[in-house]
C-alpha cells in the first residue's frame, strides 16, 4: 500500500533507535507527481548540524535528478547526485542507496540504484563523512526536513538498514515486499 503525500503539508514522523553508523542502505518505491521542485524531500533524518541524511529532488529546473545528502557537520557535507530525468512524473520506480563509510574516497561511499540496478553518479558537494552521525531527530517521510521541501507524490515499502546491500540483494528486497 503507497502512501500519498500531498506536497503541502503532509509527513510522517517515526522514531528510530540507531546510533552512528559506518554503514546504511535506503530503499523505497517512489512515484512523483509533476512538476518536480527543488528539496521536495521523500526520507531522511533532519540535518541539524551533525544530521542523519536526505533524499530529496535537488534542481530547481525540474528534470527529475535526485540528491542523497550525508552531512559531515556545520551543515555542510557530501551531497551524491543522479542523472537527470531520474525519476519520471506518474512513473513508480524503485529507489535505494547504499552507504559504506569503511571505504576511501568520496565516489566510493556511496551508491544508487535505480529499479535494482546501480546507475552513474557526479559528487557534487564537499566530502562525504566516513560515519552517518545521529542528529538525535526522528525519521521523516515526505519532507526535506522541518516541515520544509514537501513530497508530492507517493512512497510504499520504505526500508533501512543498518548494513550496505549489495546489487542482487537490493533487487531481491525490491521484488519481495
Amino acid at each position: 500500500m503507497a502512501i500519498d503525500f500531498d506536497g503541502i503539508d503532509d509527513k510522517i514522523d517515526y522514531e528510530d533507535t540507531w546510533g552512528a553508523l559506518t554503514r546504511f542502505t535506503c530503499m523505497f518505491w517512489m512515484k512523483a507527481e509533476a512538476p518536480f521542485a527543488n528539496l521536495d524531500g521523500m526520507v531522511g533524518k533532519h540535518i541539524v548540524d551533525n544530521g542523519a541524511f536526505q533524499v530529496a529532488h535537488r534542481d530547481a529546473i525540474g528534470t527529475g535528478m535526485l540528491a542523497v545528502f550525508l552531512p559531515s557537520g556545520a551543515g555542510n557535507g557530501g551531497e551524491t547526485r543522479t542523472p537527470s530525468a531520474f525519476a519520471v512524473a506518474d512513473v513508480w520506480l524503485h529507489f535505494a542507496f547504499t552507504f559504506d563509510g569503511n571505504v576511501t574516497g568520496d565516489e566510493n561511499r556511496v551508491h544508487i540504484f535505480k529499479d535494482g540496478a546501480e546507475v552513474a553518479t557526479t559528487q557534487a558537494t564537499a566530502s562525504v563523512p566516513a560515519t552517518i552521525q545521529d542528529s538525535g531527530s526522528v525519521v521523516q517521510l515526505g519532507t526535506y526536513g522541518r516541515d520544509s521541501g514537501v513530497w508530492d507524490g507517493q512512497l510504499a515499502h520504505v526500508k533501512m538498514f543498518s548494513s550496505t546491500l549489495t546489487e542482487w540483494m537490493i533487487r531481491n528486497e525490491m521484488t519481495h515486499r
